[in-house]
């Protein structure tokens, strides 16, 4: 699988001498889901506005789909990544859900019977097409961020990329957005990159990278990360409760998969105990 995004020896400082990225290199394949975590202050959301492009790097190399990323091709390599933030309340601009989503594309001067086309298909990637008309007042805050990633969605990004977008929802909101992100990524193949602190979500992604200090100490398979308790020590980050789960039933002969979660393992549970 061609690699979407590769990241080489990137640095990256607000303050001279004071690194944020420090030496990061790292690849994310086209079509994958890949979540960032690591400790407040690691560097997560400094990695996600370079990659979108949104701060400028110190040294290193970005590649977004091959093609190196520079002044020169700012504007384009923009087009192929689209952002969304944490807050919900600060990404509404238009004064209704198709105001909204009709942002971007009315700085891209799209016309309007093709404008209206692409707003609808949207929504409804979303599960928002019942609410275009509606204000953002009358939303809550998952709908708020469906309204942001279908904004970002109708101007035909390559990768997605989502920092921290479910950290200020409730739990409601949170699971929503997730079964949204993994729709995403499973029917549609959009590359995803998500900053989490949600160790539930990393679990249903394809791969993860984890930050200390601005460089990645860990790349690759969540699960595998998820059984290295010194390295878990080291990130301040706990393993999701379905790992627990997983390992007491081990000790019982019972080997089930944690990563179709607690309704998964529970399906998988009563199935293996119809079979005796």
């Amino acid at each position: 699988m061609a690699n979407t995004i590769e990241v080489k020896d990137l640095y990256f400082s607000y303050e001279p001498g004071h690194s944020v990225i420090q030496g990061a290199s790292f690849s994310i394949s086209a079509g994958s889901y890949t979540t960032i975590i690591g400790h407040n202050g690691s560097g997560k959301s400094t990695l996600a506005k370079l990659l979108a492009g949104l701060l400028d790097k110190e040294s290193g190399s970005i590649r977004i789909q091959g093609k190196e990323m520079s002044e020169e091709r700012l504007d384009e390599i923009r087009s192929q990544i689209g952002i969304v933030f944490q807050n919900p309340d600060n990404q509404f601009i238009g004064s209704t859900v198709r105001d909204d989503i009709a942002f971007g594309l009315e700085n891209h001067q799209v016309e309007p019977m093709k404008m209206e086309a692409i707003i609808k298909d949207n929504a409804q990637r979303v599960g928002m097409s019942a609410f275009l008309d509606q204000e953002p007042m009358h939303l809550s805050g998952g709908q708020k961020q469906r309204v942001a990633i279908a904004g970002v969605l109708a101007m035909s990004p390559e990768v997605l990329i989502l920092d921290e977008a479910t950290s200020m929802l409730d739990p409601m909101g949170k699971y929503s957005i997730n079964q949204l992100i993994k729709q995403l990524y499973q029917k549609e193949g959009l590359t995803i990159l998500s900053i989490t602190h949600d160790m539930e979500e990393v679990l249903q992604s394809t791969n993860v990278i984890a930050l200390v200090d601005g460089k990645p100490i860990y790349t690759g398979d969540p699960l595998r990360l998820f059984h290295q308790p010194d390295l878990l020590k080291q990130l301040q980050v706990e393993a999701p409760f379905v790992i627990e789960v997983e390992e007491e039933l081990k000790k019982k002969g019972i080997q089930l998969d944690p990563t179709k979660g607690i309704e998964g393992m529970v399906d998988e549970l009563w199935q293996f105990n119809s079979k005796k």
